[in-house]
C-alpha cells in the first residue's frame, strides 16, 4: 500500500466514524423525545377529569411536543437520506449571494442516487406567513 491509499483508508475510518456518532447523537435526541411523550401520556391519563384550563394546558405542550419530533425527523431524514426513498436534497449553490446568505443558484437532486440534478434559480419574491 503506498501512502494515498493509506490515506484513503484513514479518511474512510473517520467519515464512518463521524457518521456513527451523528446517528448515535440522533438516537439519543428521539429517545428523550419518546421519554417526553411518555410522560405527556402520564400526565393526560391523570387529567382526564381536570379543570378546561388544564386541559388546554396539556394540549398546547402536546402540540410542541409534536413539532419537536417533526423537526427532528426532518433532520434524521436530511442526514440518513439514502436510507429515505423519495427525498430531495440541495446538493450546491452558485452564484451570487443575497443579503440571507442563498446563492442565485441551487442544485437539487431529486432522490440519492439518480445521476441528474435540476437547477433553481431565485426569484425576488418572498413568501411568508402573511402571504406573498
Amino acid at each position: 500500500m503506498d501512502r494515498e491509499d493509506i490515506v484513503s483508508e484513514v479518511a474512510k475510518v473517520w467519515d464512518r466514524r463521524a457518521m456513527e456518532d451523528e446517528l448515535t447523537h440522533a438516537s439519543i435526541k428521539i429517545m428523550a423525545q419518546h421519554a417526553e411523550i411518555e410522560r405527556l401520556n402520564n400526565i393526560i391519563q391523570t387529567m382526564r377529569y381536570a379543570e378546561d384550563e388544564d386541559k388546554i394546558n396539556v394540549s398546547m405542550e402536546n402540540e410542541r411536543l409534536k413539532e419537536k419530533c417533526d423537526k427532528q425527523a426532518m433532520v434524521i431524514r436530511r442526514m440518513f437520506v439514502e436510507e429515505f426513498p423519495d427525498t430531495w436534497f440541495a446538493w450546491h449553490g452558485y452564484g451570487e449571494k443575497d443579503r440571507n446568505g442563498l446563492p442565485q443558484y441551487i442544485e437539487v437532486v431529486p432522490a440519492h442516487g439518480v445521476g441528474w440534478t435540476q437547477v433553481y434559480e431565485r426569484t425576488e419574491r418572498t413568501i411568508s406567513m402573511e402571504g406573498s
